[in-house]
Parts: C-alpha cells; sequence; structure tokens
C-alpha cells in the first residue's frame, strides 16, 4: 500500500496527491522537509511555500507524525510568511515575533 497526502494549492485550486512512503512507519517518520522535496518534484514552483494542515503550520523539522499527518490527509499550500530558515525550535524560542504583536509593541512604546 502506498501511503499519499493530498496537496492543495487555493490560490489556484488545484490538488495535487503525492506518494509519500510505502509503510505506515515510513510515513509517520517523514520529515516536511522531505515531503516539500516530494512536492518539488511534481512542480517546481512551490519551492518557496508553507505548509499547513488542520489550520497549523508545518515545521521542516518536524516529521509528519509528530504533526498527527495521517494517509490521505490534506495539506495546503501556502506564499511563505515566516523566515525559510525558521524551525519549530527557533519559533518556541522566541525568536520571531508575529507582525501583529510587534505592531502592538510599537504602539506601547509611543
Amino acid at each position: 500500500m502506498s501511503f499519499q497526502v493530498c496537496f492543495l494549492d487555493r490560490r489556484k485550486g488545484t490538488k495535487i496527491k503525492v506518494s509519500v512512503a510505502n509503510s505506515e512507519e515510513e510515513f509517520k517518520n517523514t520529515t516536511v522537509e522531505e515531503l516539500k522535496r516530494k512536492l518539488l518534484s511534481e512542480d517546481s514552483r512551490y519551492k518557496v511555500c508553507e505548509l499547513y494542515c488542520n489550520d497549523k503550520r508545518l515545521f521542516h523539522d518536524r516529521t509528519l507524525g509528530s504533526h498527527g499527518i495521517k494517509h490521505n490527509d490534506v495539506i495546503m499550500i501556502a506564499p511563505p510568511m515566516l523566515p525559510q530558515c525558521l524551525s519549530s525550535e527557533d519559533e518556541r524560542e522566541g525568536e520571531f515575533i508575529f507582525r501583529t504583536e510587534s505592531m502592538e509593541k510599537l504602539t506601547l512604546n509611543m
């Protein structure tokens, strides 16, 4: 059995099915970065994009299993909003501030 995910490009309204692994264990241990490489083999326009599943951003250094992604789940493709090199570890350490948060800090300092 082939374990797959379906990518949805909301801007274009297109769907791309990608075969990820041949076993459930291999599927769960696939990193988001590896998944993105499989997507790139389908269409190189997605080199700079972010992936989301169930309204949560997928971090490139984590596995599909750690994100709770299952066979045939739909993954959204979106234009990048955070620096490409940012990992889940960086965000947890507070090295990134969302725009609304930074704007609030600017307002308070005025």
